[in-house]
């Protein structure tokens, strides 16, 4: 079974959860920007909304990458939602894409709120995360 990890984040917050979600599996942690070298089965994404919308550089890797994508597990810290679920599975699903409701999902900070989040505890149960769903 391959498994890659492909995260987009402004803020760090989704890096530093993907980063040990991949720590957690032994696999490398990677932006965006970074193509798939060839097929996946599981690909792990980082992606929080900005402005009520998936980036434009998680659905550019999205779109070039489609043909190599099995299945979809999102790692997202959103501020003002309980989950990017919905964006994702909205872009993915047009492309062929399926996206899993096994996902990761916690507080990040913005402005104001959830200051500190996503916090060491939350890192260390993505990282737990990763372990019992790829392991």
């Amino acid at each position: 079974m391959s498994i890659a990890v492909r995260y987009y984040t402004e803020s760090h917050h989704t890096e530093k959860l993907c980063k040990a979600a991949a720590d957690a599996i032994g696999v490398e942690a990677l932006g965006v920007n970074v193509p798939l070298d060839g097929p996946v089965d599981k690909l792990i994404l980082g992606s929080s909304p900005y402005k009520f919308a998936i980036p434009e550089e998680v659905k550019t890797f999205l779109t070039e990458n489609a043909n190599k994508i099995g299945r979809i597990y999102l790692v997202s810290a959103p501020a003002l939602y309980e989950s990017s679920m919905k964006y994702v599975r909205d872009f993915c699903t047009p492309l062929g894409l399926t996206v899993d409701d096994n996902d990761f999902h916690c507080k990040g900070e913005f402005l104001r709120f959830h200051k500190g989040k996503p916090d060491a505890t939350d890192i260390a149960n993505c990282a737990k995360w990763a372990e019992r769903t790829f392991k």
